[in-house]
């Protein structure tokens, strides 16, 4: 087993997309017995609350009917807001989502990018609504300017795409606090905020779609990344609580957990090449790709999604690391970075 692969390891889960198992009509009405739903007695469960099979192996090979509702989230028709969607996997989901979505709400920093991908949106889907709008959401005052922006020109969102992060690798005691606070108001408080804005009206309607994008980082101890790093385990905490605490409401609540993607994430983090003590390169997957299998996760309820075969693969793997074995990967590639690079410029 690599290095590589000790360092970037916990136990997980993996959501895997459920055969297509026809159930009985006595599991159909013990199930109707069972939660007191008599529309799926009827047949005429709604769609976003359908209740679909879940088919797993016993032990000794055998298999097991069990009805689970499972809420969809309404992408087709509705107003979605992408954050960090002038460029990498948030422009690729809504690209992809153009197709689909009433409206689209795009943020980011960058104005331009926004405008360009508008109008390159627009060309391809007339009918489609666009919205752009400038923010900075490692300022708080600009995320609730930009929520009154949206809840005027919009209204309410049925789909919120938690995508923007900022990355940084430095060695904690050579790091520079402006940018960790920055890591930490984008990654965890912007999150937060937007959620709790936006979500009450999601369980009032009874649907909608949370979409968080992570990193496998946030499943791993990360050398010299412990506030990236911690940014990401926040978001895998607070996706899985959010997610039981939404659970019966129509909304949906999904995490991706992508390893390397080729985007500016690794540029603007000063991590080209990947992060030290990440997963190997041979796993990079493309931004579009990316984008693909998080919408496919989101749209079949999966509560966790890793995008890419290889990848997926590699963290299958991942809970027979013993978690004594990847702190000591951890702390030996953090020793040879400090080693490497005596002053802070030379590994920023």
């Amino acid at each position: 087993m690599t290095a590589a692969l000790a360092v970037f390891a916990r136990p997980s889960t993996l959501a895997d997309r459920p055969p297509d198992v026809d159930a009985t009509l006595s599991a159909a009405a013990e199930y109707a017995a069972q939660t007191g739903n008599r529309a799926a007695m009827r047949g005429s469960t709604p769609p976003e609350n359908r209740a679909t099979p879940d088919t797993r192996s016993t032990r000794f090979g055998r298999k097991r009917c069990v009805m689970s509702t499972v809420a969809v989230p309404p992408l087709d028709g509705g107003n979605a807001l992408v954050t960090g969607a002038s460029s990498g996997i948030g422009r690729e989901v809504a690209t992809q989502l153009a197709s689909r979505a009433a409206t689209l709400v795009l943020l980011a920093r960058r104005t331009q990018l926004l405008e360009e991908l508008r109008a390159t949106l627009l060309a391809q889907h007339p009918h489609l609504q666009v919205v752009v709008l400038r923010v900075d959401l490692s300022d708080e005052a600009d995320v609730d300017r930009v929520l009154g922006e949206v809840h005027r020109q919009v209204g309410p969102i049925d789909v919120l795409v938690n995508n923007a992060g900022v990355g940084d690798q430095t060695l904690f005691d050579r790091a520079d606090w402006d940018r960790l606070r920055r890591v930490l108001h984008t990654n965890v408080l912007a999150v937060a905020h937007l959620t709790a804005a936006l979500v009450p009206s999601m369980v009032a309607r009874g649907r909608g779609g949370v979409l968080n994008i992570g990193s496998g980082a946030g499943l791993a101890i990360t050398p010299a990344g412990a506030v990236y790093c911690g940014s990401k385990h926040f978001i895998d905490g607070f996706s899985e609580a959010l997610r039981a605490d939404l659970a019966g409401t129509g909304v949906v609540v999904t995490q991706v957990c992508p390893g390397p993607v080729d985007s500016e994430f690794d540029r603007v983090a000063g991590t080209e090449g990947g992060m030290a003590g990440g997963p190997p390169q041979f796993v990079r997957i493309t931004a579009g790709q990316c984008a693909r299998e998080a919408l496919a996760g989101f749209e079949r309820g999966a509560p966790l999604v890793f995008p890419g075969r290889p990848y997926r693969l590699l963290m299958t793997m991942l809970p027979f690391v013993p978690r004594s074995v990847q702190r000591r990967q951890a702390a030996n590639a953090a020793r040879r970075l400090r080693q490497a690079a005596p002053s802070d410029a030379a590994i920023r």
